[in-house]
């Protein structure tokens, strides 16, 4: 950026990018106030927060069993310290297939659920947007059958596009697909299995980008066309 001595400041910037064209918008304000009001108007106004949301949230990498969040909560009381919200991170799962509970590490996460409750309590648990390709996982099956994931190719008919992340292997979502952001949206709501009948749940949505371990820059061929996007997941519980 330039900027000249002159009595209007004039400035240049340079924009280069590795995907080919894209459109942009460029908002110039006097305040961040309006800069705010001119973004609002093109995708609408923030919803206002839980109030659960803006108390104390314990959260590390990672909690590893529901007996291990149970005495964590039971030590918070005993030394009458304020928490609103547990969160867990991806050991929760069953071998990386977020969305489903490890059968013994969390068995009955109902309970661990409403004992939280009791304590007016909220948990908040991981989900991340790459799948693991486990044949019988639910999401992985449904997303693939319906052509919901990313393409090895640029091409709808060309296979579905697999790399390694935290599971071996992992496809991910195509958030370019509408179904497949309403298919991800479903995942997320209360009447999925995951979190069916835990009103104090909330979803945490994480990596949201195509993350691959095992290349050197860390993503997936940007020729792909994939979509960099943030999903209001909370919004599938209020």
């Amino acid at each position: 950026m330039e900027t000249t001595t002159e009595a209007e400041p004039k400035y240049t910037t340079h924009w280069m990018s590795e995907c080919g064209s894209f459109s942009m918008c460029h908002f110039i304000a006097e305040s961040p106030y309006m800069l705010s009001q001119c973004l609002s108007k093109i995708i609408g106004d923030q919803r206002m927060p839980p109030l659960f949301s803006i108390g104390y949230h314990q959260c590390r990498w990672n909690y590893f069993t529901k007996v291990e969040v149970m005495e964590l909560n039971e030590n918070f009381k005993k030394n009458n310290l304020p928490m609103d919200t547990i969160w867990l991170d991806i050991e929760y799962s069953d071998r990386k297939k977020y969305m489903v509970w490890d059968p013994h590490r969390f068995a009955n996460a109902d309970e661990m659920c409403n004992e939280l409750k009791r304590d007016d309590r909220y948990l908040v648990a991981i989900v991340d947007p790459h799948i693991s390709t486990e044949k019988e996982y639910h999401v992985i099956k449904e997303s693939s059958e319906n052509g919901f994931l990313l393409k090895s190719k640029p091409t709808q008919s060309s296979a579905d596009y697999v790399a390694k992340c935290w599971a071996p292997e992992c496809s991910w979502i195509d958030f370019f697909n509408p179904k497949a952001c309403e298919f991800w949206t479903k995942c997320l709501q209360y009447d999925m299995e995951f979190s069916k009948g835990k009103e104090n749940m909330y979803i945490w949505e994480d990596m949201n980008e195509p993350s691959v371990f095992d290349v050197t820059d860390t993503t997936a061929p940007k020729g792909l066309g994939y979509l960099f996007y943030i999903v209001h997941s909370m919004e599938a519980h209020l």
